[in-house]
C-alpha cells in the first residue's frame, strides 16, 4: 500500500469559524465544466449542475455560509464562512428538520470525545457537495479530496476574492489548464 500525503491539517479544527478557499478538481482535470470564451466561464449542463448544488450548500449547513466562488472548466473554487464553532458537521435536510435526530445527545458526546476529521464541518460540506453532484449526474466526476487553505487574515481573504474573481480571465495561464 502506498503511503498517501495527508491532505487536512492534524493541527487544526475544520470545525472552528473562519473563511476556508477550497479548491475541488474534476477526474483526472478534464475539462468536463464548460469553457473560458472572452475571458469568461461558460458552463455546460454539468457547470451548471455545479452551480445549482453550490447554490443548495446553504441549505443543508446552517453553519456556513459560501462567500463566493467559480466554476472553471475542470476545477471549482469555493470560499466559505463558517460562523460559529459547531463541535461537528450539524446538517439540515431542505425543510429544516434535524438530518440527526439525537443531536442534543450527539453534541454532549461530541464535547467528551475526539471528532474523527471526516466528521468535521468542512470536510462534510465538500463530502456531501461532491456526492449531490455526482448523484445528479449519475457519473463519477470528482478527483479524490479536495485542497483548502485556511484563511489567516483580511488581506489573504482580499487576495483569494480576487483570485477567484480574476480566475476565468486568467485561465490561459492557469497551471490547471490541460491546454498549456
Amino acid at each position: 500500500m502506498k503511503n498517501r500525503k495527508l491532505n487536512r491539517r492534524n493541527d487544526w479544527n475544520y470545525d472552528k469559524p473562519g473563511w476556508y478557499f477550497i479548491t475541488v478538481c474534476s477526474e483526472d482535470k478534464g475539462d468536463i465544466f464548460g469553457v473560458v470564451k472572452n475571458n469568461k466561464i461558460i458552463v455546460n449542463k454539468c457547470g451548471a449542475v455545479v452551480g445549482n448544488k453550490i447554490g443548495e450548500i446553504k441549505n443543508h449547513f446552517i453553519d456556513l455560509n459560501v462567500d463566493d466562488y467559480v466554476i472553471m472548466p475542470n476545477h471549482v473554487h469555493l470560499l466559505i464562512w463558517v460562523k460559529f464553532s459547531v463541535g461537528n458537521a450539524y446538517m439540515h435536510s431542505k425543510n429544516g428538520k434535524e438530518v440527526n435526530r439525537n443531536w442534543e445527545r450527539n453534541a454532549y458526546m461530541r464535547s467528551v470525545l475526539p471528532v474523527k476529521r471526516s466528521d468535521m464541518l468542512i470536510p462534510k460540506v465538500i463530502q456531501n457537495f461532491k456526492a449531490a453532484v455526482s448523484r445528479e449526474l449519475e457519473v463519477r466526476i470528482w478527483q479524490k479530496s479536495y485542497h483548502d487553505e485556511i484563511v489567516r487574515n483580511k488581506e489573504m481573504l482580499e487576495r483569494i476574492r480576487k483570485y477567484i474573481k480574476d480566475n476565468p480571465k486568467n485561465w490561459n495561464s492557469d497551471k490547471n489548464n490541460p491546454n498549456l
